[in-house]
């Protein structure tokens, strides 16, 4: 079966604490502890998503009224 993970480097930069070192010399990433997380930065980017598409109408209306055509 196919198996996904991110990568424990890339995860130990920004979440050290989720990182640990395993007697094999391996790191390993606390995924439960990560979960809060990645929900928390996921409604961050929704938030700001939602802020862009709503600059993003703020501007088409004043192109419009701006140009017609």
């Amino acid at each position: 079966s196919r198996q996904m993970g991110v990568s424990a480097q890339e995860v130990q930069r920004v979440f050290p604490e989720v990182v640990r070192e395993a007697e094999n010399g391996y790191l390993t990433v606390s995924y439960d502890h990560l979960a809060a997380p990645m929900i928390e930065a996921m409604k961050e980017q929704n938030r700001e998503i939602a802020k862009l598409k709503s600059e993003n109408e703020m501007m088409k209306g004043y192109l419009c009224k701006k140009d017609p055509e």
